[in-house]
């Protein structure tokens, strides 16, 4: 649970590291690479944390214009770092350090930007929020000067490569669109309700929509899914 996972376009398998072990439990350090058929266990020399228990809490997005995968976030001590995969090992490259001004961030949007073939950090936070946007070039972040800041609530983001843009999410149901270098607020006519922390997006390439996924405040036994065409959100039944 609570683990970043994303779709690698080097090895075309799907990475997951981290993750509660149980409820209750400490985040584990291990990685886990699916192929569309098994799990299987990847023994790397490297493991992204510091902790005292291995803690990590963080975001993963594929990133096809560098043919990478890339995992950013904070460990157990509240430090972090930026991390490359290899396919076999994870890698800090020696200036990649976070994004300034604003250190390592958990729940934030990374996301690739089709429209500019780069990888984007929205928002997310350390001991406080921000609504800086940072950009990476394989080696280093640097702040993107948006003339609209994004909401610095946003959760999650994903790359919709159906119309060229990323779109980000609050998990109050804010829908974010970044086109160049402009964030704007989309107001569909149907909204996600609230929901608590950890709401996320991916995206579907068969039905060509960016699908949500999270848990509503008013119910904390059931999951909600919503579906975004660019236009509007519609809800899924998920039972």
């Amino acid at each position: 649970m609570q683990a970043p996972m994303a779709y690698d376009p080097r090895s075309h398998t799907v990475v997951l590291f981290g993750g509660l072990a149980g409820p209750g439990a400490e985040l584990a350090g291990a990685t886990w690479s699916f192929d569309g058929s098994a799990w299987r266990s990847r023994t790397t020399s490297h493991v992204p944390v510091s902790g005292p228990h291995g803690a990590f809490r963080g975001m993963m997005a594929g990133d096809p214009a560098l043919n990478t995968l890339v995992l950013e976030g904070l460990d157990g001590g509240q430090q972090g770092n930026t991390y490359t995969w290899t396919g076999s090992d994870w890698v800090a490259p020696a200036a990649a350090a976070c994004p300034g001004k604003t250190f390592c961030r958990a729940q934030a949007g990374l996301a690739f930007d089709p429209a500019g073939g780069r990888l984007i950090l929205a928002a997310g936070g350390a001991q406080s929020p921000t609504n800086q946007t940072d950009a990476w070039d394989g080696h280093s972040w640097s702040e993107v000067k948006t003339p609209t800041p994004v909401s610095p609530e946003v959760s999650s983001a994903v790359s919709d490569a159906a119309r060229g843009v990323v779109v980000a999410i609050t998990c109050s149901g804010e829908t974010w669109i970044l086109v160049g270098d402009n964030w704007t607020m989309a107001h569909p006519l149907h909204r996600p309700g609230s929901m608590l922390q950890g709401c996320a997006l991916a995206y579907d390439p068969r039905d060509k929509v960016d699908v949500l996924v999270g848990v509503p405040e008013t119910d904390h036994a059931v999951t909600v899914m919503w579906v975004w065409d660019g236009q509007d959100w519609r809800q899924i039944p998920t039972t």
